[in-house]
């Protein structure tokens, strides 16, 4: 797989995370609680703390329409894969605003209880690709702690497997840890406004 840190460098993924926080702190209360089965995956010991089948792990959706209505997408596990992982999660795009808004939002998250992360570097990586070319230009990658955030930007989804990702201090007094696809931010929009993506998620502990 090709390594791809979006809009690669620090600077970007503090600009990121500053931008993440203040739309935490902002964001209307969640409306959309459904849940889905989708694989994600874990490197070495945290494989073995953390709890349950990863293939059918439970991603908790958020959705909030704004102006134009936030994006419609049907969730679901794939048998496509990448080169190193059987199978990924596949987000069918039935409908996504493709002019500027406001207050919309669509992501896709999985939530941990943190006790394995307290203190501890963890690398969030995810390999994405598209059925055809998709500008996000809010799109992102990020994880949250309760604390602190940090993303990378996920501008443009091609046919060719694409991966970002971060490194992220977890905060020893964390609250929850998170990991979250975001398709859709505020006036951001989706182009086109129909589509299939497939992201394949991995969570590593930093020399753990």
């Amino acid at each position: 797989m090709k390594r791809t840190l979006a809009l690669g460098g620090s600077i970007a993924l503090v600009i990121a995370a500053i931008w993440i926080g203040i739309a935490l702190m902002d964001q209307p209360s969640q409306r959309d609680k459904d849940t889905v089965s989708c694989p994600v995956y874990f490197f070495g010991t945290l494989s073995q703390t953390i709890p349950g089948d990863h293939l059918t792990s439970r991603w908790k959706i958020y959705s909030y329409d704004g102006e134009k209505g936030t994006a419609k997408v049907t969730v679901s596990a794939s048998p496509l894969s990448t080169p190193a992982r059987p199978s990924s999660c596949r987000l069918d795009i039935e409908r996504a605003p493709e002019t500027p808004g406001k207050a919309s939002d669509w992501r896709v998250g999985h939530v941990i209880k943190p006790d394995s992360f307290r203190g501890k570097t963890v690398r969030y990586r995810v390999a994405i690709k598209s059925e055809q070319d998709i500008l996000l230009d809010s799109g992102q990658i990020y994880v949250y702690d309760g604390v602190n955030a940090i993303a990378a930007p996920t501008p443009r989804l091609t046919q060719e497997w694409r991966t970002y990702e971060v490194t992220f201090k977890v905060d020893p007094a964390a609250t929850t840890f998170e990991l979250w696809f975001r398709l859709l931010l505020d006036k951001g929009t989706v182009k086109p406004g129909k589509g299939t993506v497939y992201f394949v998620p991995e969570v590593e502990i930093q020399g753990g």
